[in-house]
């Protein structure tokens, strides 16, 4: 399995937010309340780094598009990621999860320049896979 290079950032920054997907059924019973129960038995959460604190050097962006496009087969594969981070499961323990790209990273150049100086602010969505 593929694991989250060690050349990119190993951390979550600040401000990253955390989402998770509509977990319950409601059933109409012919009388009386209607009834609730879970959907799934695991929930599925997105993690979303705000582009804006997510900054990286013109050859961590490459790397990143790399290892989305090439390693994990444009986002198909999923992938491990050891990191310190701001979620619950991360906060301050460093911790092994798996990871699975929602769509292409995209970035955006912040501070122009040659590729020694560029930088980019990068936006991406990862679905965090159930243990």
């Amino acid at each position: 399995m593929p694991t989250w290079p060690g050349s990119l950032p190993t951390t979550f920054p600040l401000g990253t937010k955390e989402e998770a997907n509509q977990n319950t059924v409601a059933s109409d019973m012919d009388a009386g309340v209607r009834k609730m129960r879970p959907r799934y038995t695991a929930l599925v959460r997105f993690l979303e780094p705000p582009g804006e604190r997510f900054i990286f050097t013109e050859s961590q962006k490459e790397a990143l598009f790399t290892f989305h496009d090439t390693t994990c087969g444009f986002g198909s594969l999923e992938f491990d990621w050891v990191s310190t981070g701001p979620t619950p499961e991360f906060d301050g323990v460093t911790t092994a999860q798996k990871f699975r790209f929602d769509g292409r990273p995209t970035a955006q150049v912040i501070r122009p320049g040659s590729a020694s100086t560029r930088l980019w602010s990068v936006a991406m969505r990862l679905e965090v896979l159930p243990v």
